[in-house]
């Protein structure tokens, strides 16, 4: 027998399995009408599932468009080093006012608690004090501007520096690709004034891909 299973979304899978029925079955009449040999036979049951139960987006999964960032003067501070689960990326002595790595990519679950690891330096080893935030599209609305959004604060540091900060993943995540943002800064000495959007005298903007599974 052909066994079709399917979900609340309206996912199905099939599978065949064997039935035994007795040679003299018993019957019972849900009416008044008789039960003849050679009559169908409706079988009936419950089940349960087994295996891994996995989200995934099914609709509007691509990667939303964002708002512009980056350096207009290309030297100076720089992201030297990201590592987020599947990202690890070095980019030691390269200046770009704006780098687009959204090519690499990671994958992540509501609720996980990972580290993200970042290197801010000088890409021609001219000494700014620089500092950076990270953020995290977690609705996927095409902003940072919503809460927990900011992931990560890079305090001042003139020499290269080393910053690791624990990112959870909201279990209210809206599954699919979403942004990940480093902005680095070596133009001011406000924190306040580094923000994921807008143009800026010096420093770097990476973006990186990140699909909530």
């Amino acid at each position: 027998y052909s066994v079709l299973v399917s979900d609340a979304i309206g996912y199905s899978a099939t599978d065949e399995v064997e039935a035994y029925v007795s040679l003299n079955p018993e019957a019972t009449a849900s009416s008044n009408s008789p039960v003849c040999e050679g009559s169908d036979i409706i079988f009936s049951g419950t089940g349960n599932y087994f295996g891994e139960v996995i989200n995934f987006c099914t609709y509007n999964c691509d990667l939303p468009s964002y708002c512009e960032s980056g350096a207009i003067e290309i030297f100076g501070s720089n992201v030297e080093e990201v590592v987020f689960g599947d990202i690890n990326n070095n980019t030691i002595e390269v200046c770009e006012g704006y780098s687009d790595f959204t090519n690499i990519k990671t994958k992540v679950s509501l609720n996980d608690s990972m580290n993200l690891h970042v290197v801010l330096n000088s890409c021609d080893f001219s000494m700014f004090f620089k500092a950076g935030k990270a953020f995290i599209d977690w609705n996927r609305d095409g902003d940072f501007e919503d809460i927990n959004e900011l992931v990560g604060i890079f305090n001042f540091t003139e020499n290269e520096g080393y910053y690791d900060t624990t990112v959870i993943v909201p279990a209210n995540a809206v599954l699919g690709n979403t942004l990940l943002r480093i902005v680095c800064r070596g133009d001011t000495d406000n924190l306040d004034s580094i923000q994921a959007c807008g143009t800026f005298w010096e420093g770097e903007t990476e973006d990186y891909t990140v699909e909530i599974i």
